[in-house]
């Protein structure tokens, strides 16, 4: 019983930025750069860079952690579908502190033919007060978004 309760707050519990970095960062104009913060629980709240590059990329960067959340054009063969990652923040493992969770579907080039691989992804990210960055919890994903592992 005690897991089922866990698991219900886990996938029910109310998501506190899910939509508003995307938002955001839609609504900027190409060339420009945000600076806005993130609430992730128990008092901590984060410093958040938005950059929206004339060049088709966007990027979303907390503390030392740079992560693409943006890819328009194929130019390193690989697109977001709907052009974003999906950003949002969930206490996932109820510490009271919000993981930041990224996910969407990936779009994969073929340098040979014209085919267009879709692949789901899936980032799960804590951020560490002490080494001010984010730290991976998980991946699920055929390329890297954090651009400081680059």
């Amino acid at each position: 019983m005690n897991k089922f309760i866990l698991m219900f707050f886990i996938f029910f519990a109310p998501i506190t930025f899910a939509k508003d970095i995307v938002s955001q960062h839609k609504n900027m104009k190409e060339g420009e750069e945000l600076v806005t913060s993130i609430n992730l629980g128990k008092g901590l709240k984060i410093e958040a860079v938005l950059d929206k590059t004339v060049r088709g990329n966007g990027t979303l960067l907390i503390g030392n952690t740079l992560l693409r959340i943006r890819d328009l054009f194929s130019d390193d063969l690989v697109t977001y579908h709907n052009e974003y990652l999906d950003v949002s923040c969930k206490d996932i493992n109820a510490d009271g502190i919000n993981e930041l969770i990224v996910s969407g579907i990936i779009k994969l080039s073929n340098r040979e033919s014209s085919e267009v691989e879709m692949k789901s992804s899936v980032f799960i990210y804590s951020y560490s007060k002490s080494e001010n960055k984010l730290v991976e919890l998980f991946k699920n994903s055929p390329i890297e978004i954090d651009l400081t592992k680059k």
